[in-house]
């Protein structure tokens, strides 16, 4: 190997010039290659594997005196935020503060309350049941404690203090379950207290208030009544001998030509098998009930829902007569072959009478147990 400086030559295995101290850069030692030859029994050539001989010259290749430039940036230049992003976000935040303060003032009603499931006004702070007038004002329905219902309907009747109420009222009943069943509750007519059992009732909705305190209801009833005097009522026992409620008020100016017709109930009347008065040296007699006389050929069965239809004829299109209760007595007094289709299910008639024997009608199987 030549020196490349001053000519002197240098030794294979020696790096540097003797004469001069360059150092030697080796030539990389060409090799001929002919064109290329496919064998099927040799692997093909790795892509991956370098000359050694152009490595080595690499290796010692003269480093470069000229400036040293900077690479190129690949990196994508920064992203800047569109101006419209803190627009959008502000105007979307005044859309919806617009539209709760909208949705907050239409909610409310004149006396500060917020409607619950379409109830307007002031709720109840206690427990009890309210009338409640158009412009929300709450009247509370004093509560009458009755044994004997048929006196005190005299005494409801003759009240004229009693809260008045539109044809349409809304009442409010805040109490807990147990204490008054709403399944239980009936809205009785205080003039169709019948001495002979029978008392007359309407029907009424009930709804819970949405967002108020558990035990709140709305009471409405959307067929009207009308004029007369009329109590929410929870009646067990017998009629003129029982445990009785009444919250009573009066509608002075009622619907000419309610949409409804009042329902009736039969209770049982208490009667004394004896007028003799006790003295100090004989008992009382126990008061008890005269039961009525079976009818022929009849057998005690029970309705088990409530409003359930009693019909003239054993159809579905047979005029209705009467409406039973859940548990009320009757007498099962026979069964027609005829056969109807309600709710899916198919059935017979049964031919029932009330427990008093007052009236006979028909109804569908299914309601009646024994």
């Amino acid at each position: 190997m030549i020196c490349s400086n001053c000519g002197t030559e240098i030794p294979l295995n020696e790096r540097f010039c003797r004469n001069c101290g360059h150092e030697a850069i080796p030539l990389a030692t060409t090799i001929n290659v002919g064109p290329p030859t496919l064998r099927q029994d040799l692997p093909l050539e790795n892509p991956f594997h370098r000359n050694a001989a152009a490595e080595t010259a690499h290796m010692w290749a003269p480093p470069s005196t000229g400036p040293i430039s900077a690479p190129l940036s690949t990196a994508s230049p920064p992203r800047r935020n569109s101006p419209l992003v803190p627009v959008l976000a502000v105007l979307a935040v005044l859309i919806l503060g617009v539209g709760g303060a909208v949705a907050f003032y239409f909610l409310r009603d004149q006396n500060g309350g917020v409607t619950n499931g379409g109830t307007a006004g002031t709720l109840p702070d206690h427990f009890g049941i309210f009338l409640r007038d158009e412009d929300g004002t709450l009247t509370e329905l004093r509560r009458l404690d009755s044994t004997d219902a048929i006196k005190d309907r005299d005494v409801m009747l003759g009240d004229a203090s009693l809260p008045r109420a539109s044809s349409t009222p809304t009442l409010i009943l805040y109490a807990e379950t147990q204490d008054i069943p709403t399944s239980e509750l009936k809205l009785v007519q205080l003039d169709g207290i019948d001495p002979s059992g029978s008392v007359r009732y309407w029907n009424f909705q009930v709804a819970p208030i949405e967002g108020g305190r558990r035990g709140k209801k709305q009471i409405k009833v959307p067929g009207g009544l009308a004029k007369g005097k009329y109590a929410l009522a929870l009646m067990k026992d017998y009629l003129n001998a029982g445990n009785h409620k009444f919250w009573p008020f009066q509608v002075p100016d009622g619907e000419p030509a309610p949409k409804a017709s009042p329902q009736v109930v039969v209770m049982q009347v208490k009667t004394n098998t004896t007028s003799v008065p006790p003295t100090a040296n004989t008992a009382v007699p126990r008061q008890t009930a005269t039961p009525p006389t079976t009818p022929a050929g009849g057998k005690l069965v029970y309705c088990n829902d409530d409003n359930v239809v009693l019909r003239r004829t054993p159809s579905l299109s047979g005029a209705k007569i009467n409406k039973l209760m859940r548990g009320q007595r009757l007498w099962f007094l026979r069964k027609s072959d005829n056969k109807s289709e309600w709710n899916g299910i198919t059935s017979d008639w049964t031919q029932v009478q009330l427990y008093d024997r007052s009236q006979t009608g028909w109804v569908f199987s299914p309601f009646i147990s024994y």
